[in-house]
């Protein structure tokens, strides 16, 4: 084993090395986790790594089948204390949460009795960085005054968020919440939640946003598969008998529970999913609450002077890490509330932002505003146009960089599980139309539904494999992985990798529809009907057909009377016979939800039952 520390530099108090150590056994494999406490500044940081190669050396030694983790544990703390390193090494096993970050102690969470097999394997993961709570507290220090998040009700500067989340913490942990629990935070995005996020960080929990308007079943499903210590918002009705608070609550001083300044959060984020499988699921982020590298990097420049507008719900994960991102970064975060193009465009020049999040829906309403709307609002402060969430047509992606330029739209693709990241700006998709970047932190490949590697230009499952020296994004609760023995993994996307290594989304494997012998995709349907500029949004889902098996069924949403015969020529123009819809409906509401996402499985069930009802 190697290890490879980061350019040199000088740490801080407080600053963080955290590492996993997988120990494989034949097809199981344990994982430890590993944190190194900076106690003091160390400038002589190579001394350091070396004392750390040494611990972990000698680990590698002794770690057989039959061994206890903690005779482990012992012969890896020996080669510190040989070398008088001040480093602690707080060792626990994932199971259990990190109970305490410490100088010069070593804590175990239990014993771990290693499995019979072939044997063990070791890899590094840096986490080097300063927690979160440790750089909002540097923030609030250096300018208090400075805003931190703005609203359409009012602002939060850094010390009263700072002064504010502190409350939160005490009263999370007088009402019993320990390192490592998890907090449901099911508010409107609002001051409040933020303050309460921070909080939940500084109490060492994990903070699980959740949407306020779920419904009671879907609900209650995932607050069993969480068990959360408290709720924070939503109905008391539906916690489940779990502590709870309501919205709007004001937290006592409680001047005898004291804050461990000391305490990170084992996990950043736990974010939860469902709509499409129709099975609750949560996927908790195994990197804990330390702002690193991987977290601010997404092929963005930003810094202090970041205005950054989030634009739909910090229950999803896109909006959620974007203002994450803002506020590690000492940038100020702008909550927009619902979303309406021109109230957007409004507050872009309203607060100077530098940075705005949108997925492909909010652009193609935007677009669609007449130009001399479009035009009247000054937009020179905008640097970066990130969208990400679904795939976004050739035609609308390319209008956006004709309208605001190549360097001023980016895009992000990835999963909640963040296995590997892709990104592409606006020059590398006019010279690689349709493509979302390469990977970040790990491979793709295509493979056919045999799970045969394809060549480049073939269409096929996507599947990613994160770098192993990075050890996993996340884990599951309600759920397994889609993996093969060697790591790669699948999250049901369609696409095709160039020679170049650029990637090009198609769609979903579980949305496309099989018309007779041939394969069609919605999101390419989708983008020729969304051109018509009397289409507001447009989902194509399957239905059953006695002839074909299925058939394209387009559901329209606009605000005008819109022509189907119309419509439909209009999409025979742009669309091969067998992809053309061989139905249509029209409706007034919004098809998808304030984060650009449709549930198909739920309208292809309601036009089921509906048809049902009808034979009957």
């Amino acid at each position: 084993m190697a290890y490879r520390p980061q350019a040199p530099r000088v740490l801080q108090d407080g600053d963080l090395i955290k590492a996993e150590m997988f120990s494989g056994f034949g097809m199981r494999s344990t994982q430890h986790q590993v944190t190194i406490a900076i106690g003091e500044v160390h400038e002589e940081f190579e001394r350091a790594a070396v004392a750390a190669r040494a611990s972990y050396d000698a680990g590698l030694r002794v770690l057989r089948p039959g061994r206890r983790f903690s005779e482990v544990v012992d012969e890896m703390r020996k080669p510190l204390e040989a070398v008088g390193s001040v480093l602690a090494l707080p060792l626990v096993h994932t199971l259990n949460p990190i109970d305490a970050i410490g100088g010069g102690r070593l804590l175990t969470g239990g014993e771990l009795e290693l499995e019979p097999g072939t044997g063990p394997g070791i890899v590094m993961r840096d986490f080097s960085g300063r927690p979160f709570v440790a750089v909002l507290r540097d923030l609030a220090a250096a300018a208090p005054d400075r805003i931190a998040v703005t609203t359409e009700a009012g602002s939060i500067t850094r010390g009263e968020l700072d002064a504010e989340s502190d409350l939160w913490a005490r009263e999370l942990a007088y009402g019993g919440v320990r390192t490592g629990d998890f907090v449901c935070l099911m508010l409107p995005d609002s001051l409040e939640f933020v303050s309460v996020l921070v909080g939940v960080w500084k109490a060492g929990a994990v903070p699980v946003p959740l949407s306020d308007r779920l419904a009671v079943a879907e609900l209650a499903a995932l607050l069993d598969l969480i068990d959360p210590a408290a709720v924070v918002g939503g109905d008391a009705a539906v916690s489940g008998g779990r502590p709870h608070l309501a919205r709007g609550y004001r937290p006592g001083p409680h001047p005898g529970t004291a804050l461990d300044r000391a305490v990170v959060s084992p996990s950043w984020k736990a974010m939860a999913s469902g709509g499409s499988t129709g099975r609750p699921k949560v996927i908790v982020a195994t990197a804990p609450a330390v702002a690193t590298a991987d977290l601010t990097a997404d092929g963005t420049s930003s810094g202090e002077d970041e205005t950054s507008l989030i634009t739909a719900p910090l229950a999803h994960n896109g909006p959620f890490y974007n203002l994450v991102r803002t506020l590690m970064l000492g940038g100020r975060a702008v909550l927009t509330g619902r979303f309406d193009p021109q109230r957007l465009l409004a507050a872009i020049e309203r607060e100077q932002a530098t940075r705005v999040y949108l997925v492909p829906t909010m652009m193609s309403r935007i677009w669609k505003l007449p130009e001399a709307a479009r035009s009247a609002y000054d937009l020179s402060s905008l640097r970066t146009v990130i969208h990400m969430g679904a795939p976004c047509p050739a035609w609308l992606k390319r209008a956006w960089i004709d309208w605001l330029g190549p360097d001023r739209v980016a895009e992000l693709y990835s999963t909640t599980e963040g296995v590997v990241v892709f990104t592409a700006t606006g020059r590398e998709w006019l010279e690689r139309p349709g493509t979302v970047g390469r990977p970040s932190g790990g491979q793709v490949q295509i493979r056919s539904g045999d799970g045969v590697p394809l060549p480049p230009g073939a269409t096929g499952l996507i599947w990613v494999r994160r770098d192993p020296a990075l050890g996993s994004s996340y884990r599951y609760l309600g759920a397994s992985a889609t993996a093969d023995a060697a790591g790669w993994e699948s999250a049901g996307d369609i696409g095709r990798v160039d020679s170049g290594g650029y990637l090009y989304l198609e769609d979903r494997e579980a949305d496309m529809i099989l018309v007779g012998a041939f394969n069609v995709y919605p999101a390419e349907v989708e983008a020729a009907i969304l051109e018509h500029p009397a289409v507001l949004d447009c989902c194509v889902i399957g239905l059953p057909d006695d002839d074909l098996g299925q058939r394209p069924h387009a559901i329209v949403h606009t605000d005008r009377e819109v022509d189907r015969a119309g419509l439909a020529a209009y999409a025979e123009r742009r669309l091969t016979g067998y992809k053309r819809p061989r139905s249509y409906e029209f409706v007034s509401t919004p098809l998808r939800d304030a984060a650009g996402k449709v549930r198909r499985r739920e309208l292809i069930s309601a036009r089921l039952t509906d048809s049902a009802r009808d034979d009957g």
